[in-house]
């Protein structure tokens, strides 16, 4: 009785892992000339959002997660979403400085 459990149980457990979806990593490359700068940002309700000395600060529905700049030209950052597409991050230079917003359409 023992057995013939031991050996469904194993049956069951060959058939789940072969049947099972591989995952599949999302591509999170930088495009070439960006590399990564999520530590370079910080959310609005970030205390170090405000300081004197602010971080920039990332108005987006994915936080500061996934984050890629052009080292050369700070003007220039785009933010992945959970199914990797692009989105550029809109500076705001006349009012805000530091703030950059998410921009819903993918580019």
């Amino acid at each position: 009785m023992i057995k013939k459990f031991l050996a469904v149980s194993a049956l069951a457990s060959a058939v789940s892992v072969a049947l099972a979806p591989a995952a599949q990593a999302q591509d999170r490359t930088p495009l070439p000339g960006f590399e990564p700068y999520s530590r370079a940002f910080v959310t609005p309700l970030d205390p170090e959002a405000w300081k004197p000395v602010p971080k920039s600060v990332a108005v987006s529905p994915f936080g500061t997660n996934d984050i890629f700049c052009n080292p050369w030209k700070w003007s220039i950052c785009y933010q992945l979403d959970p199914a990797g597409s692009r989105h550029d991050l809109v500076r705001l230079d006349g009012l805000l400085p530091n703030v950059w917003v998410f921009n819903p359409i993918p580019s």
